[in-house]
């Protein structure tokens, strides 16, 4: 029965380990995809955004 409870236990670490794992891979595939959107968009099109702005 101890055993059992601690591969329990192993288990609950190693699945909240593998969901911070995911959660950190998620909010940094949103911060590159951000970014890479801004590089991508037109100097034009920041111009224009620029000029709204004043």
């Amino acid at each position: 029965m101890n055993e059992r409870a601690e591969n329990i236990g192993e288990l609950r670490r190693a699945y909240e380990l593998l969901k911070r794992i995911y959660d950190n891979n998620y909010i940094i595939s949103k911060h590159i995809k951000l970014e890479v959107e801004e590089l991508m968009r037109p100097q034009w099109m920041k111009d224009i955004d620029e000029d709204n702005e004043l």
